[in-house]
């Protein structure tokens, strides 16, 4: 992720969520209450099965990496990342620096 910097200073907030299903609401008081500039989840445990539009929050961009659906490679044990930026920040994803599924 490549983004502008504010000249106030960065709130980042780094979370093992291990499954992001049940913990939607508490994310998003979360991001809204704190005014948390970058929160970068890690065990989403999110999937193909999920829409983006099932994890927006208003005034930020969403960027995710699924776990791995191969099963044959790999169970799957947990993985997947969901990255929340705040609008402000005009991020972009960069998937020439991510790993391969």
């Amino acid at each position: 992720i490549a983004f502008n910097l504010p000249s106030k200073g960065l709130k980042i907030m780094h979370l093992n969520v291990r499954s992001i299903g049940n913990k939607r609401e508490l994310i998003k008081i979360l991001l809204l209450k704190r005014s948390i500039d970058i929160l970068a989840l890690t065990e989403t445990w999110l999937d193909e099965t999920w829409h983006d539009l099932e994890l927006t929050i208003p005034g930020y961009n969403l960027f995710c990496k699924d776990r791995s659906s191969n099963i044959q490679a790999r169970p799957r044990v947990g993985g997947g990342i969901a990255i929340y930026i705040h609008e402000d920040l005009n991020g972009k994803r960069r998937r020439d620096l991510e790993w391969p599924a």
